[in-house]
């Protein structure tokens, strides 16, 4: 492989490109930094998109990385390639990564899931490269993409459509999914969807579906972060430790507080548990007892209990705290609202 000189282990900001390819038909150049790839060994969950945003000589840049769970972006590096349409560079950039993170992290590059979008060419090389990867699609794309065809169906019912397909995307396995995606096309019988539903059931049910939040749980389904990083080119890095940020915690103790008044768990099976809603409309047994016997009668049957979070890191931290898995220091609690009235110590000085 062709590749410049591995900057040295304390040089962590310097940029080196580990591959590169050059000749008539194929351009492909890998640029990265240490510090970049070595967020790598932080997660599992590749994010690849192409952009004609940031270019070079009309030459397309492929940007690969990761994002956490607030769903802020983690670059990998950049690769500048003469087309990010074609599977041949999206192989090289895989094969890149799996050659490459070793040199920085020394352990095995392992992808767990691989985000992108629905392009042929980023398939086939996914398929070629990362066999074993789960394949999440970026749900902002899905939605646009039923949007665009909502002219298949009758004005007065796609709004209701609308809301049933952004409702099963917040299932939280494959198992609801399969459920709730089965009773939508069963209950839509209208024939005047029967075209929709044709293309809903192939492109999103048979073909790409996973873009449910349970498809890669504690992963952002989405790839608007690093859509928007071409725009700027940062450094950045994970922490070997969990940090909860204050504004965070703040508002996670606030939920906690609350949800600790109606939430007793109850076990689902022996690795999870169910949390009740604030607001429920179906009793949590009653629920459990219909997901084991998949005795949902209908869609709306089904649709009236609630699935994932759409934010699930501060739910998550606001149960932590309120089971009392994190402790939130005294300095973090919210002070309330300031008396009136200036302080004690200043009284003598309003006497002069």
């Amino acid at each position: 492989m062709l590749h410049s000189a591995l900057p040295l282990p304390t040089d962590l900001d310097s940029l080196f490109v580990p591959y590169f390819k050059l000749n008539i038909d194929e351009l492909f150049i890998f640029m990265t930094t240490r510090r970049l790839l070595s967020a790598s060994s932080k997660s599992t969950y590749l994010q690849v998109d192409g952009t004609y945003k940031l270019n070079w000589n009309d030459f397309p840049l492929l940007i690969c990385g990761t994002s956490d769970s607030q769903r802020h972006f983690h670059p990998y590096g950049i690769a500048l390639v003469n087309s990010d349409e074609a599977a041949t560079c999206y192989i090289e950039l895989f094969k890149t990564l799996k050659w490459s993170v070793p040199l920085v992290t020394h352990q095995a590059y392992v992808v767990n899931y691989a985000m992108c979008d629905g392009s042929k060419g980023l398939t086939s090389a996914q398929q070629q490269e990362f066999p074993a990867a789960l394949r999440p699609m970026c749900w902002p794309h899905v939605i646009r993409r039923c949007r665009a065809h909502r002219t298949l169906v009758p004005k007065d019912k796609w709004d209701e459509l609308d809301r049933d397909i952004c409702f099963i995307q917040l299932c939280c396995n494959e198992y609801l999914f399969d459920i709730a995606s089965n009773l939508l096309i069963q209950k839509e019988s209208d024939k005047q969807l029967h075209a929709f539903k044709e293309y809903f059931k192939k492109e999103w049910i048979d073909k790409l579906k996973y873009w449910f939040e349970g498809a890669a749980l504690r992963h952002p389904l989405t790839n608007n972060g690093l859509e928007n990083w071409s725009e700027k080119l940062t450094v950045a890095g994970f922490s070997q430790n969990v940090v909860i940020s204050e504004e965070l915690e703040t508002l996670a103790l606030k939920w906690s507080q609350d949800v600790i008044k109606y939430a007793t768990p109850i076990p689902w099976n022996i690795f999870e548990t169910v949390v009740p809603t604030s607001h429920p409309i179906m009793s949590i047994q009653e629920w459990i007892n219909c997901f084991g016997s998949n005795a949902f009668s209908s869609f709306s049957h089904f649709k009236i209990w609630f699935f994932c979070k759409e934010y699930v890191c501060k739910h998550t931290v606001g149960l932590a705290v309120a089971f009392g898995y994190h402790v939130i220091s005294k300095d973090r609690m919210p002070l309330g609202p300031k008396k009136r009235g200036g302080p004690k110590k200043s009284s003598l000085a309003l006497l002069f």
